[in-house]
């Protein structure tokens, strides 16, 4: 919401699928994957990051859902702005001490 977003829904959900948050920010929609992990200083920070959760057909399934969202929530035939973003969310063994990274433009 710091960023200027309106959050729309949360958690939506499909058979097909799920997207964690639908946000609006002027004309365009944004479908965002959240992934949370919990970082222990024994594994490597770049094999234990959240963003390898999201994989090509996890975005292929967020892109089926987002179009099945906006048909539903539009209209067929909608000519509407919309993109994929990412939260990535990492938290200390202790819970006390957070980082988050946020990309608004994964696809």
């Amino acid at each position: 919401m710091k960023q200027g977003f309106s959050v729309i829904d949360t958690n939506y959900y499909t058979r097909l699928g799920e997207i964690d948050i639908i946000a609006r920010k002027e004309s365009k929609y944004y479908f965002f994957e959240v992934k949370t992990i919990v970082s222990y200083e024994t594994v490597s920070r770049e094999t234990y990051m959240p963003q390898n959760n999201l994989t090509h057909s996890k975005l292929r399934k967020i892109s089926y859902v987002a179009t099945i969202y906006l048909d539903k929530r539009l209209g067929e035939g909608h000519n509407t702005y919309w993109q994929i973003g990412f939260v990535g969310i990492i938290l200390s063994p202790d819970f006390k001490k957070v980082k988050i990274d946020f990309n608004d433009n994964v696809i």
